[in-house]
């Protein structure tokens, strides 16, 4: 009895029987598989578009194989304006020089490899007044690489030795010219001491989002623009309030108040329901008065904002 109990445990009834044929079937099945794939999947550049393969190789062949930019960190000031077009033409030096940036006239930059695009940039910067007080300051000028001003810097030989007598300095200081700050475009802010091509961009930039610069203690609101930058170029900054471009409060659109820095979604969804709901705004006080906006940003936005036509 206890020999016909073992032998149960090693015996299989019928169904089971074809269930591990089944399995091992398709065990051999899957192995077999594997070991033809090559044959069952189709090669590389099997059943692609012939078209899509033209236009891929005219592509290589074009060089042009640069991909978009990631972007590019708030404050890199080495950002440089160079085109491909500029780099195969760029002049050679014929002979290196000491030079004064500041007198040096065409052919000597031409002389120093300085292409006619950078010439004019140099040509328009001092013509409005722009002057180079140290080394660094020829880094502003747009599309000189710094591998030309490597080459150049130990050339540069700039004449302002300090005088006796403090009205020797009166030229210097007319020559540079007063900037207002809400009609500059980026060349002319380049003219304020420390502001480089990429503040100069960051300034128009946040000017363009507020409507217009009221004091110029808001610069230092843009990114990078220290209290220091601020103070040095004050006298030579103007502010003209008629330049603002205020927003009509019975008229804007949301996504018109979203955009101004000084307001936030909440307020901007208060101010639009406050407005349909009293179907007009006759003063912009009501928006303080109602409790619409805190008086904070009520006192920053007055300037911007305005109730009907002005």
């Amino acid at each position: 009895m206890d020999d016909m109990h073992f032998r149960d445990l090693f015996s299989f009834s019928r169904r089971e029987r074809r269930g591990i044929i089944a399995l091992l079937v398709i065990i051999i099945l899957l192995i077999a598989i594997r070991a033809n794939i090559h044959l069952i999947l189709p090669r590389p550049g099997e059943n692609v578009d012939p078209e899509f393969l033209v236009e891929v190789e005219k592509f290589l062949q074009s060089g042009n194989t640069e991909t978009p930019d990631e972007g590019i960190a708030p404050d890199i000031e080495t950002y440089k304006q160079v085109t491909e077009e500029e780099i195969p033409s760029r002049p050679v030096a014929k002979q290196l020089f000491y030079f004064d940036p500041n007198t040096l006239n065409d052919s000597g930059w031409k002389q120093l490899g300085i292409s006619d695009r950078q010439l004019k940039v140099i040509n328009n910067y001092r013509e409005s007044g722009g002057r180079f007080f140290r080394k660094e300051d020829l880094r502003k000028i747009y599309g000189l690489d710094d591998q030309t001003y490597s080459r150049l810097e130990k050339y540069i030989k700039i004449d302002n030795q300090p005088s006796e007598k403090m009205e020797d300095f009166a030229p210097i200081k007319e020559a540079i010219p007063v900037i207002e700050l809400n009609t500059a475009d980026t060349f002319r802010l380049t003219l304020l001491r420390g502001i480089g091509p990429v503040y100069a961009r960051r300034i128009c930039k946040y000017r363009d989002l507020l409507g217009g610069f009221v004091s110029k203690k808001q610069l230092k609101e843009v990114y990078g623009i220290t209290e220091d930058l601020v103070s040095i170029n004050d006298t030579i900054m103007s502010i003209d309030r008629d330049e603002i471009n205020k927003i009509d409060v019975n008229k804007a659109k949301f996504a018109d108040l979203i955009r101004h820095p000084y307001l936030n979604e909440y307020q901007t969804r208060a101010i639009i329901q406050y407005r349909q709901y009293r179907k007009r705004i006759n003063d912009l006080s009501e928006l303080v008065s109602n409790n619409i906006l805190d008086k904070e940003t009520y006192q920053l936005m007055k300037p911007y904002l305005k109730a009907g036509a002005e």
